[in-house]
C-alpha cells in the first residue's frame, strides 16, 4: 500500500503554484503546446487525497468534448489552462474516443505504474493528438482508482487547437459534446403533400407529413408552410407568399410528424400550394486561425421550385 505521506506531498506540488520547467521532473511542454492553449476547457477539478469506497471505482466522469484533428492542430491535458503545468491522478486516467464514421478506441494512463510507485507520478502534460482519429472526435475522460487505498487528482484541462469552443454550434441546438455522431451527417426522411382544398369554412386547407426514419443530424429541423402564389398585374413575376406555417422544430428522431395547416382564401381563382421545409448544418472543417468549426447549412423543400401548385376559387 502507498505511503499516505508522499501521495500528499505530490498534490501539494501539482495543486500549488505553477512549477518552472527547470523545477518540474519532466520536461517543459512544447512551445506549440503552449502557443496554442487557447480554448481551454476543464475536464476535471482538483480533488484531495481521500480514501476509496472500493477498490477499482470510477471518481470523476467528465463530459464529452469535440476535438478535431488535422495537420495544424494539436491538443494537450495538463494541470494549467496554458497546457504549461503538471498533473496526476491517483491512480488511471481512461480516456474514450469516437471517430465521426463510429471508430472508437479507449486509452488507459496509468500514473503508479500498476501500484508499484509510492505515488501517483505526475505528467507534465499528455499529448492527446496522436491517439485521435482524422477530423472531428468526440473525446470523455474517467478517472479510476486501481491500487484500492486512496483517490485524488489534480486540476486537469483539455487545451490547444484542435479543442472546439462549445460556442460554435450552439446556434445549430445541438449539444456541445455531440460533435461526431451529431452534426456529421444528413437526415433520412421522406416528406409528402397533399393538394390544398377550400374547406367548410371558406378557407384554404392544406396538409403534409415528414417519415423520418433516422433524425442523424441533431441540428435538423422542420417547418410545415401553406403559400399562395402572388404576381403582377400581367401574370409575371410571381412569387410566394406564405399564408400560414409552423414554428421551425427539432425533426423528430424517427416516427412520422403530420401537419394541417389553414389560411385565408383569396377573392377569385389563385394559386395554393403546402410544403415541408428540413433544415440542418454539417461540419465542413475547424477554421485554421481561430478553434471553432466552420459549418455548411443545407435546405431541402417538397415541393421544390415552382411545383405543387393547385387553383382554387373563393
Amino acid at each position: 500500500m502507498r505511503r499516505t505521506a508522499l501521495l500528499t506531498m505530490a498534490f501539494a506540488v501539482i495543486v500549488g503554484p505553477p512549477i518552472s520547467p527547470a523545477a518540474a521532473a519532466a520536461p517543459a511542454p512544447p512551445a506549440s503546446a503552449r502557443a496554442a492553449a487557447l480554448p481551454s476547457l476543464q475536464v476535471a477539478s482538483a480533488l484531495a487525497s481521500t480514501r476509496v469506497g472500493q477498490q477499482g471505482e470510477t471518481f470523476h466522469r467528465s463530459p464529452e468534448f469535440a476535438v478535431w484533428r488535422s495537420g495544424v492542430t494539436n491538443s494537450f491535458l495538463s494541470g494549467f489552462r496554458d497546457a504549461n503545468g503538471p498533473f496526476v491522478v491517483d491512480d488511471l486516467l481512461i480516456m474514450t474516443i469516437t471517430g465521426s464514421k463510429g471508430q472508437r478506441k479507449s486509452v488507459k494512463i496509468d500514473f503508479g505504474n500498476k501500484c508499484t510507485l509510492p505515488a501517483p507520478r505526475p505528467r507534465t502534460f499528455l499529448d492527446v493528438n496522436k491517439w485521435l482519429y482524422s477530423g472531428l472526435n468526440t473525446v470523455s475522460f474517467a478517472l479510476r482508482d486501481q491500487c484500492g487505498d486512496i483517490k485524488g487528482n489534480s486540476n486537469i484541462f483539455l487545451s490547444g487547437a484542435g479543442v472546439i469552443d462549445p460556442a460554435s454550434v450552439r446556434s445549430t441546438g445541438c449539444s456541445p459534446g455531440k460533435f461526431a455522431g451529431g452534426i456529421i451527417g444528413s437526415p433520412a426522411y421522406v416528406a409528402s403533400t397533399h393538394e390544398p382544398k377550400v374547406n367548410g369554412q371558406r378557407r384554404i386547407e392544406g396538409s403534409a407529413a415528414v417519415s423520418v426514419v433516422s433524425r442523424i443530424n441533431c441540428s435538423a429541423t422542420v417547418q410545415f408552410v401553406l403559400e399562395t402564389k402572388v404576381c403582377n398585374r400581367f401574370g409575371h413575376l410571381c412569387k410566394a407568399r406564405t399564408i400560414a406555417r409552423t414554428d421551425k422544430e427539432r425533426l423528430p428522431s424517427s416516427g412520422v410528424r403530420n401537419q394541417t395547416l389553414t389560411g385565408a382564401c383569396r377573392k377569385g381563382v389563385d394559386s395554393y400550394r403546402m410544403r415541408v421545409r428540413v433544415d440542418w448544418a454539417q461540419v465542413v472543417g475547424l477554421n485554421d486561425k481561430a478553434a471553432f468549426l466552420e459549418l455548411d447549412h443545407h435546405s431541402e423543400n417538397e415541393p421544390d421550385g415552382d411545383r405543387g401548385w393547385v387553383k382554387l376559387s373563393c
